[in-house]
C-alpha cells in the first residue's frame, strides 16, 4: 500500500498498534490520517528517525512555501544510500 508520507525514511504505526505498545520514546511522533483505496481512512502514528524529516512532512501541511523551503534545507544536507546504511549499521547485509 502506498500512503502520503513524502520522505524515504520513517516508520509507520496504526493506531491499534500505538493502543498495545508505547512509542512514544521513540522522539517525536506525528499523528496523522492516511487513505488507502479499499480500505478507507486509517488513523496512524509516523516516527521520523531524523529530526530534519519530521520537519519537512509538518512544514508540508502549512504552506507550499514552507513546503519548499524545508526541502531545500533536506537537500543541502542530502545523505547518500551509503551513509544511511552506515548510519544503521546495514553495510554487508
Amino acid at each position: 500500500m502506498k500512503n502520503s508520507i513524502g520522505v524515504s525514511e520513517y516508520m509507520l504505526f496504526t493506531k491499534a498498534f500505538s493502543e498495545i505498545r508505547d512509542i512514544s520514546s521513540l522522539g517525536s511522533i506525528e499523528k496523522r490520517e492516511e487513505n488507502y483505496e479499499g480500505i478507507g481512512s486509517v488513523d496512524c502514528s509516523v516516527f521520523y528517525p531524523d529530526p530534519n524529516l519530521y520537519e519537512i512532512e509538518t512544514l508540508k501541511k502549512r504552506s507550499w512555501l514552507g513546503n519548499n523551503f524545508a526541502l531545500l534545507k533536506y537537500f543541502m544536507q542530502f545523505k547518500s544510500k551509503k551513509k544511511i546504511e552506515k548510519k544503521y549499521n546495514l553495510l554487508g547485509r
